[in-house]
């Protein structure tokens, strides 16, 4: 076993492991002149204990060296969020080559680049022109409704399709806003009372047609004050409902459009169907049943889907009125 000095009693100064000479087990060390043979030796006491395990890096060093403590990375509760860049998304300036001339109708172009999230709209009115479009064809359409009845039927229902194209547009090229809404809401209201007025002429009794343009504005009018009240954004918000026929009705747009479809498509073929000679509604039903297969099941699917959307105006209007009552209460505490 390996052994280290620890003390030397007499030594004047630091012991020096070099000039260590093992005896035994003690050290022998002489100092100044020799003395005579009788002279007693002064010999050094040596304290012996086991040496620790060898340290080629500092064996005889007089502090400790503490091995680097490893950086450790903090959780990423703790990290700092990195600070990123604000970016634009104003549109990108098309080329001179590009641009519209001023007072020019703007093309319908969107570019998409890596870094944005939603498409930059390079136009400057979109589907608002297709909502102008649509008062033109109405205005046209009546213009002629009693001179050329397939005419005015092909353009109220080309009407009716841009409605949808038109929203569609909107919600694709991101320039939904509050006027479209309300402007597209209205020209279909109007069109519809319109048509509605038009066929209360053509058929007896025709306080059931007015009653149906009645019920039509008065639901549609309930709804969108009281979601204007209630600080919803848009009247087909109906998540607060408790009415599954019109959550339905709402939220799932395919029921929606065939209700929609069904009515417009039911009252153009009445009013295609009028006949002077006979004004009784019940017997240009049954004539409309009896003129071919095809059309039969066509009205047949139609009214079905009238009926759907007549019930839903009556549970909406209902709805909104309680909605408007809550209101009038909770104002008056």
């Amino acid at each position: 076993m390996r052994f280290l000095v620890l003390a030397d009693r007499w030594a004047h100064k630091p012991w020096d492991p070099r000039e260590r000479k093992h005896q035994g087990h003690t050290h022998v060390r002489r100092k100044g002149k020799k003395k005579k043979k009788n002279t007693e030796e002064k010999k050094d006491v040596i304290f012996l204990l086991p040496r620790p395990p060898y340290r080629p890096t500092a064996p005889t060093a007089r502090f400790t060296v503490r091995p680097p403590v490893p950086r450790t990375r903090p959780p990423a509760s703790l990290r700092p969020l990195p600070v990123r860049p604000p970016q634009s998304h104003e549109p990108a300036r098309p080329p001179a080559s590009l641009r519209p001339l001023p007072g020019s109708p703007c093309i319908y172009a969107t570019l998409r680049p890596a870094h944005s999230p939603r498409p930059l709209v390079l136009t400057r009115r979109g589907a608002k022109d297709i909502g102008y479009f649509r008062i033109i064809i109405n205005f046209v359409a009546f213009a002629v409704c009693y001179s050329n009845r397939a005419l005015f039927a092909i353009l109220y229902f080309f009407s009716f399709v841009l409605d949808g194209v038109d929203g569609w547009f909107a919600r694709k090229f991101n320039q939904a806003s509050t006027f479209g809404a309300v402007l597209d809401m209205v020209t279909d209201r109007v069109s519809t009372a319109c048509l509605l007025a038009l066929l209360s002429q053509f058929y007896r009794p025709g306080l059931v047609f007015l009653i149906l343009l009645g019920l039509d504005i008065t639901s549609h009018w309930f709804q969108m004050y009281s979601s204007f009240l209630s600080g919803k954004t848009s009247h087909k918000d109906v998540k607060h409902t408790g009415n599954w026929l019109l959550k339905l009705y709402y939220g799932y747009r395919p029921f929606m459009a065939f209700c929609c479809v069904s009515c417009e498509v039911l009252y153009i073929i009445l009013f295609l169907f009028a006949d002077e000679k006979s004004t009784s509604l019940l017997s240009v039903c049954r004539g409309v049943l009896n003129h071919s297969p095809l059309v039969g099941l066509v009205f047949v699917s139609t009214l079905v889907g009238w009926a759907v959307k007549q019930v839903t105006n009556v549970i909406q209007m209902k709805t909104a009125a309680d909605a408007c009552v809550v209101y009038d209460l909770k104002r008056g505490k």
